[in-house]
């Protein structure tokens, strides 16, 4: 089982291609590049404010479209994910990959599958300029064995850390059956 958090830094033009891909109007479209090439923010500390900056990528933080656009953009992880014919299945289902916002759950049967899950995920990363956290990402195997087998994940060339229980979503999960 793989556990990571993807940082959110989605690529404006990339999310404006999806878009129109899926057929949104072009003339919304065009709108919400307006708005992207113009949207400012500013930091507030206690009670001050920081200068207005330009924002260039990524999206407003409790935005009410933010939570769909970022859906609409990691969308073809899924299913690149899920096509890939790696991982658990249920009958004939997937259940290879979960998600809450942006911490996903890849789950495959063995270490080998797992790797080449993460490396579909990474793959689908890089061509949408997302970064995954590599201090955030775990790995951690399911056994009723005690002692269980060291093991090596790597994602873009580094050995991700294999932990033997992992909060996610309020759950503590162990790695023992």
């Amino acid at each position: 089982m793989l556990l990571k958090h993807l940082i959110k830094k989605k690529n404006h033009i990339k999310l404006l291609n999806i878009l129109l891909d899926r057929g949104f109007p072009s003339c919304i479209v065009n709108f919400f590049f307006f708005w992207f090439q113009n949207q400012t923010s500013c930091i507030k500390w206690n009670d001050k404010f920081s200068d207005f900056f330009s924002v260039r990528n990524g999206v407003r933080q409790g935005g009410v479209l933010s939570p769909i656009f970022y859906n609409i953009y990691i969308n073809n992880i899924f299913l690149d994910i899920q096509s890939s014919g790696i991982g658990c299945f249920i009958s004939n289902y997937p259940c290879n990959i979960f998600a809450y916002a942006d911490d996903l759950v890849l789950l495959a049967p063995t270490i080998n599958a797992l790797q080449k899950l993460v490396n579909i995920s990474l793959k689908f990363c890089n061509n949408l300029d997302i970064i995954m956290n590599q201090n955030k990402t775990v790995c951690m195997a399911f056994s009723s064995e005690k002692n269980l087998k060291p093991f090596d994940i790597f994602l873009d060339n580094t050995k991700l850390k294999t932990v033997t229980e992992f909060k996610y979503l309020g759950f503590l999960l162990t790695h023992s059956i």
